[in-house]
This record gives C-alpha cells, sequence and structure tokens, in this order.
C-alpha cells in the first residue's frame, strides 16, 4: 500500500491489531507461493502477445535515478539537483502544450527514468536495454518486495513503540526521499514557529517519467504505445487513454 491511513508524524496511529499482524504473517507464506506461480505465466514467452514482442525489439537506454532499494535515503541522490518545469516549457515547440498543468521533474538539467528498473538496475546491478524490460523489472520489484515483507514481519517487535511519544513541534526544514512503486517519491517541507507549514513541495515519479514515456513511444504501435504508458503507471487520470489523431 502507497498510501497507508494510518500513517502519522513520529509513526504508526492507531497501531495494528495483534490479530490482525498474526493473520498477515500466517497468510504470507500462501500469498508468496501464489506470486510465484503468477510470476512464472507473467514471463511465459509461450503465451505472449504481438506487443510483447514488439516491446522486446525496441530499445531503450535511459538515464535512471532512484535512492534505495526499498525505502529510500535523500542522502543517496542531491536534492538540489531536481529542477520543476512548467509542460508547455519543455514542449515549446507543441501548441497544443500551453492548455497542459503538469509539471516536468528534470535531474541535473536532464529526463531521469525512476522505478522498478531504475531502482534494480541501480542496487541490484541488472541489466535492461527494452521496453519490455520495463514489464520484468516490475516482476522482479514484487518479488523482492514480499520477501523484505516476510523478513519485516519476523522481526516486528509488536510490544515495542509504533509512535515516537516526544514530538517537538517548531521550525526548520527537511526533506524527505521516499521509493514509491511508481518511483522516486520527494517532500520539500518548511516549517514555521509552532511547527506550522509554511511551504511544501511534492515531487512524484510521474512528474519524472512523463518525457521518458514520451521519448519510449515513439515509433510504436498505438497498441504498444499504450502498454509502455501503463507499464509506467504513471498517477494521471485513469481516464486517460491512447486517441488516433492520424495515421
Amino acid at each position: 500500500m502507497t498510501h497507508p491511513p494510518n500513517l502519522t508524524v513520529g509513526g504508526i496511529n492507531p497501531v495494528p491489531k495483534w490479530s490482525v499482524f498474526n493473520n498477515l504473517k500466517a497468510r504470507l507464506p500462501k500469498t508468496l507461493r501464489s506470486w510465484n506461480e503468477l510470476a512464472h505465466l507473467l514471463v511465459d514467452e509461450d503465451i505472449q502477445t504481438d506487443v510483447a514482442m514488439e516491446l522486446r525489439e525496441k530499445k531503450l537506454d535511459n538515464r535512471y535515478l532512484s535512492s534505495g532499494l526499498f525505502y529510500g535515503d535523500r542522502f543517496n541522490i542531491d536534492v538540489r539537483k531536481i529542477k520543476l518545469i512548467p509542460y508547455y516549457e519543455f514542449r515549446k515547440d507543441n501548441p497544443s502544450s500551453k492548455e497542459s498543468t503538469t509539471m516536468i521533474a528534470m535531474y541535473k538539467g536532464k529526463p531521469v527514468e525512476v522505478g522498478p528498473r531504475a531502482r534494480l538496475s541501480t542496487y541490484r546491478e541488472k541489466s535492461y536495454s527494452t521496453l519490455y524490460d520495463l514489464h520484468t523489472a516490475r516482476v522482479d520489484d514484487v518479488s523482492i518486495a514480499l520477501h523484505r515483507l516476510s523478513s519485516i514481519l519476523d522481526s516486528l517487535d509488536m510490544k515495542e513503540p509504533f509512535r515516537n511519544q516526544n514530538i517537538v513541534f517548531g521550525p526548520g526544514k527537511g526533506v524527505g526521499v521516499y521509493e514509491a512503486p511508481r518511483g522516486t517519491l520527494v517532500h520539500i517541507v518548511e516549517l514555521g514557529e509552532e511547527g506550522r507549514t509554511l511551504y511544501s513541495r511534492i515531487v512524484v515519479p510521474t512528474m519524472f517519467n512523463i518525457p521518458v514515456m514520451e521519448e519510449s513511444i515513439k515509433g510504436l504501435s498505438v497498441e504498444a504505445a499504450e502498454a509502455v504508458v501503463r507499464l509506467y503507471d504513471p498517477c494521471i487520470p485513469c481516464t486517460t487513454h491512447v486517441a488516433r489523431l492520424r495515421r
């Protein structure tokens, strides 16, 4: 879950019940077995479509950005090198871009791909070269996350506090970097006296991936281009679809 409802400043509230914890721990082995069976089918070449074959043939060489394999680490990237620009400035050659309110995130002045492929390439030394690897990296990412969850449940002590009780609200600035399933997520916050928010900026993974997606779909069939966008899993309205403008 990327939007858990019980996260608060300093930890988790309310604390999960023992019954919920034990139920999750008991069900996880079966979940892992089911996932392993599904993962095999997801990459089985014998049952894949023509779109999958087209994606296998399209070479791709993107720059990657990732702050960690699991939680993220703000010290692994230089947040000062992230620059946000309006989409219409990024696509000045396209008059239609003026209607967009989207922001684009660049790192060190260049477009970068964030997400599973970036994480595994950076921290697991995986090698990816085609658009189809967007799919295999997502499968690998889920497998690693499930095994990590198993390790966390084994080491978790339900008797320990789940929230820091000595929270002091005051002025200051902070940066939080987290590796969401979609990719690197950045929060930049400034607090005033009494800990009230003066400034907040969120850089979401899709801001990085939009220019990468646009470049990736060039030369593809409409069906394959739509598949690529879905593989990047952008946080744009779910009602967005591919439209045929011209042959």
